[in-house]
């Protein structure tokens, strides 16, 4: 999710925020012509909503880091 949102790991709240809601100016549809927007806006919020809320952040963390080794 970090990755995607083009953030670090150990990005703060303001931080994410800020970078989401410059990702969905961007892949708005009426700026966008890539017919895959819809799906990316998808995946973006689906992202921010994980990040954004400590506790869903706290167990992404721990999930990512317990596969990632």
């Amino acid at each position: 999710y970090y990755a995607m949102l083009g953030v670090a790991n150990d990005a703060g709240q303001k931080e994410i925020k800020a970078r989401y809601r410059q990702l969905v100016k961007e892949l708005h549809p009426d700026k966008s012509k890539d017919e895959k927007t819809a799906e990316k806006l998808t995946e973006i919020s689906k992202a921010y909503k994980i990040l954004s809320d400590a506790e869903k952040r706290k167990t992404y963390d721990a999930y990512y880091k317990a596969s990632v080794g």
